[in-house]
């Protein structure tokens, strides 16, 4: 563990420098609770119980992070450690949004059945069916925001950030790697959320084609 008077981002810049195998140790001893709670609040009221497959989306995030020589890490402009905290946040969550996609896609028939989906799928009641609906409508909005080439990444890393996990406008803004004011993120929410409408209404109309 990083003593009392080092901070996260010191230990983050000696890893990278060194690729010391410690250090490395160190870094995710510090970050994993952050990267496990984000995992833990997108997983929230889909059914999703196995400590087993957290652990393992909890290790896909780090194998992400160090893939190609810390390829990912040595991108972040964190330059705080709340900073950082928010970027794995949304790492975490975004891993886990995945998952359930996944999983949604192996439930509902398309694709194998994972051998083991019955450990951590259990029948809803109406009120984690609720739940299952707002994930289900979640992962629409991902998609579209994804398969929007106009909506660029930051926009997308705010909007999760604003809606999933809870920032204020004012909080996001104090993130100097977005380099905008707070009325900046109110515009970039905005668009984001037009551009998320505008797909979520062409979906329907295709769905009515198909069904009409």
């Amino acid at each position: 563990m990083p003593n009392a008077s080092e901070s996260i981002l010191e230990v983050l810049r000696r890893c990278l420098q060194s690729g010391s195998e410690s250090d490395w140790e160190k870094f995710v001893t510090e970050t994993k609770p952050t990267v496990r709670k984000a995992i833990q609040r997108a997983w929230s009221g889909c059914g999703c119980t196995s400590t087993e497959r957290l652990e393992d989306l909890v290790q896909d995030v780090y194998a992400k992070l160090c893939a190609k020589g810390f390829e990912t890490l040595r991108r972040i402009s964190a330059e705080t450690p709340g900073e950082l905290f928010s970027y794995l946040r949304t790492m975490g969550s975004t891993v886990a949004i995945d998952s359930i996609r996944s999983w949604l896609t192996l439930k509902h028939g398309s694709g194998s059945v994972h051998e083991s989906i019955e450990d951590y799928a259990q029948a809803p009641d109406e009120s984690a069916q609720a739940e299952i609906e707002r994930d289900i409508l979640l992962q629409q909005v991902d998609a579209c925001l994804k398969r929007n080439a106009a909506v660029p990444t930051r926009d997308r890393t705010i909007f999760w950030m604003y809606y999933r996990e809870g920032y204020t406008t004012a909080a996001i803004a104090k993130i100097k790697s977005f380099d905008l004011t707070t009325h900046g993120v109110d515009s970039a929410l905005r668009r984001t959320i037009q551009a998320v409408h505008n797909c979520l209404q062409r979906g329907k109309g295709k769905q009515s084609g198909l069904t009409s």
